[in-house]
């Protein structure tokens, strides 16, 4: 679990704000931060690309199932859907595909 870190990280520096592990209650602008960043932090491809690529892929919806099974933001294909659907098991779907396949997975040189 990730909070008593958080709070043991709050009680050392007062002006550390409290952030939310849960992407389902973020959205917008902070749902592309959150994700952009976390990829970028996992793949150590910058956050500006994996925005590109989301934005090209769904426009940032996390719900969305094309008619060939590819679903959320990353387009993933159902047979990757290990971790769940949700956009923390999305990301790390994307993760994993990632250090399978790197870029190419998302088929497109205009990053």
């Amino acid at each position: 679990s990730q909070q008593p870190q958080q709070n043991v990280a709050n009680q050392q520096n007062n002006s550390v704000a409290s952030t939310t592990t849960n992407p389902s209650s973020v959205s917008g602008g902070n749902l592309q931060s959150y994700v952009a960043s976390k990829m970028a932090s996992a793949t150590g491809v910058n956050a500006s690309t994996w925005t590109k690529i989301i934005q090209r892929e769904t426009n940032w919806d996390s719900t969305v199932v094309n008619s060939s099974g590819h679903y959320g933001l990353f387009q993933l294909d159902g047979s990757y859907d290990k971790h769940g659907r949700s956009v923390e098991g999305q990301i790390q779907d994307a993760i994993d595909l990632y250090n399978k396949q790197g870029l190419n997975a998302w088929q497109s040189t205009a990053y």
